[in-house]
Order: structure tokens, then C-alpha cells, then sequence
């Protein structure tokens, strides 16, 4: 009931495309560009041995997976990619404002109120609310449609526009009666279905939001003492992460125009069973943690038979293959390479985006599932990215 720059490939895309997949038949998948249709896999494009896959139960792991090795192929007797100093590649890139800064230093505020109980007036926006509801479809409970003492507070955009705006001016106890129509984008077992709700409100609290002084300061920063330095602060977080938004959107627009100059002659087998198999390592580790079958986990969680799933890796495949050698020979074109100096801060930029407790910690990770291939790839895949975005740009 709750409302809920992709890497060019690899763990972005493939996290992605996991769980986009689940429970969409393949007459819904998202069709191969018209310029890759005929392309056929080259199985004598490396000696190693094949790798194929069966789906059934037997799971597959990153650290079974061959990589394929680039430095081994004549890129131009697999791909023909037309004019690319001459994309369309209109992005715009957004600036931090002092009203932004003001909204996030109410939010870190915010996300330190205490609450306190009410019961001598209505709900109000930045109330806590504690409710419990059941909802119907055709006279009949759905999943996710119904739960217990569930909190929130409103005005946050919690759950859809109408649930929430019904549970304005409402008093403790009061018993609420909404119908609603999913969106169509909405989870696909009741996208676009109108459903029922019958909703208690079973507490309110008030919002006891601090002032911002100095000791709030110490308590929303580990090295703000000052407004000034929370606000400078708080400018360099938003600054990142419009940085980063930037040039999510900007490699995927890259990508986006690339497709539609690029034909593939041919894919190395080494390439396709590599990508296909990436696919299938990471729906078997979700099988893995859900304690079942492969074949169990695409019946149960995706509504998938073995086949149309075999489809879709394969389909994923073509595309990611596709994209791939694109990029690695517009890459070999402009003389694109990455050092080992790259690839070391690289990975001391992502543990500190992601919290990591150290570089060593991030290696160790990527070590744990034989993943130093992907993500030297991936760090590849935004150095050409940012030469063609250089390039465009002039």
C-alpha cells in the first residue's frame, strides 16, 4: 500500500531489471531496438568453454561466472556505431538553492522530534498517526492491502494521495471509508483496480520539533558547530547528490542515444553467456535467500515459468551485449583507458557514498562475490560515458 542513472550495466541495471521482471510475463518485456534484432551470437569468437546455464535447481553464483576477455576481439568486426560526436544529449543540471538548504535543515529537524500523544483534537498535517485498515478489491482482501497499528506521519506522502488525505481533520478513534483507484504503474496485481478501505485511527501524536540552536547543531552534524557551517555543510551533501543525479541521468541518456546509431554485427558467445549469466546469478541468490528453488522462486515470487525467464536473460543478454560493445569501441576510438590510480579512488568515493566503514571493507565485498570484473566495467562504462557527454557538449 505504501508508495515506494542506473549503472550503463552491471549490479544497477541487473538489481534493476530483478526486480522490474518479477511477475511480468514476456509479452510485456521491453522489446530489443529494430538494429539488434538480427544479430547472432559468434561462437568462435573466444576457445574457452561454454557457459551455459541450466535454470532448474541448480543455483548459480558471480564466482561461477566466466568473464569475457575484450582485449582479445576486433571490436569493428562486431559493432558499427554511426556519428557520435553529434548526440542529442540535452540534460540539465540543477543548482542548490538557499530555500533547499532551508528545507533539508527542517527536515533533519524533523527526523529528530519527539511526539506526544493528543486527544482533544483532530489530526493535522505533521501529526503522527497510528492506524490500522483493511482493504478490498471486488469484496476480497489483497496482499499488502490490510494491516495492524501501522505509524506515520502525515503529510509525508506515506501512502497514496487519496489514503492520506482522507486521514486529515479525523479524531481519535474515528473510523474512515475511502475508495481509491490504483495507478497503472502501480504493483501489477492491482494496477489500475479500484479498491475499498476501511481505515481506524488509533492514535495521534504531536510533533515536538526542536529549535535549531547550538545544541541541535552538534546533534544533526559530527563536525558543525555553527549555522553557517551546517548550512555549508548540508550545501556540499545536496551539491553531491545533484552531481550524482546529473550524471545518472546524463550516462543514461548517453547510453539511450548510442542505441539508436549502433548495430551489431555479431555478439562474442563468451559476452552473451556472461551477461545472460549475470542474470541468473543474481535471481539465484534471491531464490537462495527466500530458502527455495530456482524454479520455486519464479513460479511463487515471479509468476514466471523456466522458459519465459530463460527468454528474458536471454533478451537481457542481447541488450546488455549490445550496449557493451558500444561503449568498449567508442572507448578504444578516443583512446580510453583506466589505471589502476582510477580505479583505487573510484572505490574510495563509493565506500564513503555508501557508507562503508573503509575502502578495505567495499574490496572485501566485491572480493565475496568474484565482482572486481563488474565493477571495473562499470567504472569504465562512465569514463566513456563523460567523454561523450566532453564531446557533445563543445
Amino acid at each position: 500500500m505504501k508508495k515506494k542513472y542506473l549503472k550503463v550495466l552491471g549490479l544497477g541495471l541487473v538489481l534493476s531489471l530483478l526486480i522490474a521482471g518479477c511477475g511480468k510475463k514476456n509479452d510485456t518485456a521491453e522489446e530489443v531496438p529494430d538494429s539488434t534484432e538480427e544479430i547472432t551470437v559468434d561462437t568462435e569468437a573466444t576457445e574457452d568453454e561454454e557457459t551455459e546455464t541450466s535454470v532448474a535447481d541448480d543455483l548459480v553464483q558471480m564466482s561461477d561466472v566466466a568473464r569475457p576477455d575484450i582485449s582479445k576481439l576486433n571490436l569493428s568486426d562486431y559493432v558499427e556505431v554511426g556519428d557520435y560526436t553529434n548526440l542529442d544529449l540535452t540534460v540539465e543540471k540543477e543548482e542548490v538553492s538557499d530555500s533547499d538548504i532551508d528545507a533539508y535543515i527542517q527536515n533533519m529537524l524533523t527526523s529528530i522530534a519527539t511526539y506526544t500523544e493528543v486527544t482533544d483534537r483532530a489530526s493535522k498535517e505533521g501529526d503522527r498517526l497510528t492506524i490500522s485498515y483493511e482493504g478490498t478489491i471486488d469484496g476480497e482482501t489483497f496482499d499488502g492491502g490490510s494491516a495492524e497499528d501501522e505509524s506515520f506521519v502525515l503529510g509525508n506522502n506515506f501512502y497514496l494521495d487519496e489514503f492520506e488525505e482522507a486521514l486529515y481533520d479525523k479524531n481519535l478513534g474515528d473510523i474512515v471509508d475511502v475508495e481509491l483507484t490504483f495507478p497503472e504503474d502501480y504493483e501489477e496485481a492491482v494496477a489500475g483496480k479500484t479498491a475499498k478501505f476501511k481505515i481506524v485511527v488509533n492514535k495521534i501524536e504531536e510533533s515536538n520539533t526542536p529549535e535549531l540552536n547550538e545544541e541541535t547543531i552538534k546533534t544533526l552534524s559530527t563536525t558543525a558547530t555553527t549555522l553557517d557551517e551546517l548550512r555549508a555543510e548540508v550545501k556540499e551533501s545536496l551539491s553531491y547528490s545533484i552531481e550524482s543525479s546529473y550524471k545518472d541521468e546524463a550516462y543514461s541518456t548517453v547510453v539511450e542515444q548510442l542505441a539508436k546509431i549502433t548495430t551489431v554485427k555479431s555478439i562474442p558467445d563468451d559476452m552473451f553467456a556472461y551477461y545472460k549469466n549475470v542474470l541468473y546469478s543474481y535471481y539465484s541468490e534471491y531464490a537462495t535467500i527466500y530458502g527455495v528453488s530456482m524454479a520455486d522462486f519464479l513460479e511463487q515470487y515471479c509468476e514466471l515459468t523456466e522458459d519465459e525467464f530463460d527468454a528474458q536473460c536471454e533478451e537481457y543478454a542481447t541488450e546488455a551485449s549490445t550496449q557493451a560493445l558500444a561503449l568498449y569501441y567508442i572507448g578504444e576510438k578516443e583512446d580510453i583507458e583506466l589505471t589502476d590510480e582510477e580505479y583505487a579512488t573510484e572505490l574510495e568515493n563509493l565506500a564513503v557514498e555508501y557508507g562503508y566503514d573503509s575502502v578495505d571493507a567495499l574490496q572485501e565485498e566485491i572480493d565475496g562475490y568474484n565482482g572486481e570484473y563488474e565493477m571495473r566495467e562499470n567504472i569504465y562504462f562512465d569514463k566513456v560515458c563523460a567523454r561523450l557527454l566532453e564531446i557533445n557538449q563543445k
